[in-house]
């Protein structure tokens, strides 16, 4: 009974501490920050333009000395290449409380390659793993305290891959230029300005239906914080794993004005409602013929939010709501409405937000 009593009131504390924090890791108080955001790489794989997407979450120890992750992935239509890598990273930025900054580093991990030949009705997708690093240098500027765009180039190394349809490791490496967006807390050590608003950056996974099939959607958004309660700026998602109809598989593309409000700011657990209202595109893709079939459509994707403050610079968001799609021209096999359904949401935010 005496113990009974003990955990109990342990759990008590340990709840009280919770729901008065305002996040669940404090890298301020140990000098430390981080930033991360998304980035877009120009590249050639086999001598052929590819574009891809992703980003880096990283920890500052210091304002110079940074540790993180780093992933990619392709961005459209790869011509039947699914290509992706990521892995740890280091980076040393020289100048850190200057306007500019250089800064260079590398991401040392692994990878994960297959190709479909899109001309070859049938044809089996063919796999291999592989060894990835891609050292780079970047220039790099503020925007605001917690903002900062950066353009660099870099050099991707494969290595350990199998020849796959003519995909081998010179193939598969190549030099690269970037564009990075990045938000967070730099230099916990300088006290930032009282602007009343921030710039934050989030990356998207939704989870939902297109004509009743389970899909999958990707994407993000770059946003004004405002008082730490309303949200307004801009977002979308596009399809990456659609359903399959017969030889069709669906697919949509979605962007608009993407807004939100925060009913109890500065809490470790934050509850808002919110979300995107715009237009796009949808409709189906015959694997067989080639041919598309494509609407114009507008969107409303309203959802209700719960946020968990995981640092300063760091949120983690999850979303219930309902997709409302309205196809403007007649898709053959698809009703004006069927691309609407249920959506799950999975996100991380990045910003300064403390």
């Amino acid at each position: 009974m005496k113990r009974r009593i003990i955990i109990a009131f342990a759990f008590f504390i340990v709840s009280a501490r919770l729901l008065e924090a305002r996040a669940l890791f404090t890298f301020k108080e140990a000098g430390m920050g981080g930033y991360g955001g998304p980035q877009f790489r120009a590249t050639l794989i086999n001598d052929k333009f590819a574009l891809f997407g992703g980003g880096p979450a990283n920890i500052l120890l210091t304002p110079s000395l940074c540790v993180g992750l780093d992933w990619m992935a392709p961005e459209g239509d790869a011509g039947g290449l699914d290509f992706y890598y990521g892995g740890p990273r280091m980076d040393y930025i020289f100048f850190p409380r200057s306007w500019f900054h250089l800064s260079i580093g590398s991401m040392v991990g692994a990878g994960w390659f297959s190709y479909q030949d899109p001309d070859v009705a049938g044809d089996t997708a063919r796999s291999s793993w592989c060894f990835a690093a891609e050292p780079e240098l970047m220039a790099s500027f503020n925007i605001l305290n917690h903002e900062r765009i950066g353009i660099g180039a870099s050099y991707r190394l494969i290595a350990g891959s199998r020849d796959i349809a003519g995909l081998d490791e010179s193939g598969l490496s190549g030099p690269s230029v970037f564009l990075k967006l990045m938000y967070g807390v730099y230099d916990p050590g300088l006290e930032p300005e009282e602007k009343g608003f921030i710039f934050t950056g989030a990356g998207s996974r939704q989870f939902t239906l297109l004509a009743g099939r389970p899909s999958m959607l990707t994407g993000g958004g770059t946003r004004l914080f405002i008082n730490n309660k309303l949200y307004i700026g801009v977002g979308g998602l596009t399809t990456i794993i659609g359903p399959r109809i017969g030889n069709n598989t669906l697919g949509m593309m979605f962007g608009g004005i993407w807004s939100e409000y925060v009913f109890n700011p500065h809490s470790l657990f934050e509850f808002s409602a919110g979300g995107i209202a715009g237009m796009g595109g949808g409709g189906t893709f015959n694997e067989v013929t080639g041919e598309e079939s494509i609407s114009p459509m507008l969107l409303a994707d309203p959802s209700l939010y719960m946020s968990l403050n995981v640092t300063e610079f760091l949120k983690l968001t999850l979303g219930a709501g309902y997709r409302a799609c309205y196809l403007i021209n007649e898709v053959a096999g698809l009703e004006p409405m069927e691309l609407s359904g249920p959506t799950l949401l999975v996100q991380l935010r990045l910003g300064g937000f403390q």
